[in-house]
C-alpha cells in the first residue's frame, strides 16, 4: 500500500533564459530562502488559543466538557511536541472561551513545521471513558515564517487573529471555529517579549437588576366573583444548584386588569453560567 512519508515544498518557475534579469532576481529569492533557513533554529511558536464557535460534536451531546490538544508535527507527521490541556475543560457549552497560550520551544524547519490544534470531547459515559474528537485545523508554520510580512507583523505585535474552520478526517464538512493567533519568534525575540496576558475564562460575579413596571391584561374577575391578588416572581438557578428566588410586593384587588408595581428584582449571579 502506498503510505504518505512526508510533504515536498519546491519553487516552480518557467523562466525566458534571454531575460537576465529575472533569472537574477529568481537566484536571489532563492539564496534568501537558504539564508533564512540556515536561521531557522531553536524558534518558540506560542499559540493564543481563545475560542470556539458553534462546535458540533459527532454525538450531538454538549454534555461532555470541551478541551483543546495541540502539537507541532515533523514533516512526516509524526509527534514532536504535543500539549494535552484537559485540565482546562469547558463545560455545557458549544461556544467555549479557553484563552489559554501553548508555547512550544526548540522548534525549527523543516522538522517541525505544522501546528495541529483540535478540539476534543471528554466521555459523557463511564463506560467507554474514551474522549471524542470534535475537529481540528492545522496551520503551516513554514508558510507563515517564510514571508517577510508575517515576521513584520510578529515584531510589531500585529498578528491577526484568525477564525480557522475545525474539521474532522473524511469529512468536508466544518464542526466549528477556532479563534487563535500564533506568533513564531527566535530565541532572542522570545526572552525579550513576556507571553501576551489573556482575561481569566473563571465566572464573574455580576449584579442582574429586573425592573418590573406594570402588569396589564389580567383577569378582574375569580370563578368565585372575587379579584385577584398578583405578584410577580424571578427564578435563576446557580450551576451548583442554589435557586434565587426574588419576588415583588402584592397588588390586592385588581379590578381593572393592570397592576402597577414599580418594583426592582435584584440577583448576584455569576457569568457565563448555565442558566442563561
Amino acid at each position: 500500500d502506498l503510505q504518505a512519508v512526508g510533504v515536498l515544498k519546491y519553487c516552480c518557475r518557467i523562466a525566458d533564459k534571454k531575460r537576465s534579469e529575472d533569472e537574477l532576481r529568481f537566484q536571489e529569492n532563492i539564496d534568501l530562502i537558504k539564508e533564512t533557513t540556515r536561521h531557522t533554529k531553536d524558534l518558540v511558536v506560542r499559540a493564543y488559543i481563545l475560542s470556539a464557535d458553534g462546535l458540533l460534536p459527532a454525538s450531538g451531546n454538549t454534555d461532555g466538557g470541551m478541551f483543546v490538544v495541540s502539537r507541532v508535527e515533523k514533516s512526516d507527521r509524526s509527534s514532536q511536541h504535543t500539549i494535552w490541556d484537559s485540565g482546562n475543560v469547558r463545560s455545557h457549552t458549544n461556544h467555549p472561551q479557553f484563552h489559554k497560550c501553548h508555547a512550544f520551544s526548540d522548534c525549527s524547519f523543516p522538522g517541525q513545521c505544522t501546528l495541529d490544534i483540535a478540539i476534543w470531547q471528554q466521555s459523557t459515559t463511564r463506560q467507554t471513558g474514551e474522549h471524542e474528537l470534535v475537529g481540528r485545523t492545522r496551520i503551516d508554520l513554514e508558510d507563515r515564517w517564510f514571508l517577510e510580512r508575517f515576521q513584520d507583523m510578529v515584531k510589531g505585535d500585529l498578528v491577526p487573529i484568525e477564525s480557522r474552520v475545525l474539521q474532522r478526517w473524511h469529512s468536508g464538512f466544518g464542526k466549528g471555529h477556532l479563534r487563535v493567533w500564533v506568533d513564531i519568534l527566535t530565541q532572542q525575540q522570545a526572552q525579550g517579549r513576556p507571553t501576551a496576558p489573556l482575561p481569566s475564562t473563571e465566572p464573574v460575579r455580576f449584579q442582574l437588576r429586573v425592573v418590573i413596571w406594570k402588569l396589564r391584561g389580567v383577569e378582574c374577575c375569580c370563578a368565585d366573583g372575587s379579584h385577584p391578588n398578583i405578584y410577580i416572581t424571578g427564578k435563576h438557578r446557580l450551576d451548583d444548584g442554589t435557586e434565587l428566588i426574588e419576588r415583588t410586593d402584592t397588588h390586592y384587588n385588581t379590578d381593572d386588569g393592570m397592576c402597577t408595581f414599580n418594583w426592582r428584582l435584584i440577583y448576584d449571579v455569576l457569568a457565563p453560567c448555565l442558566d442563561a
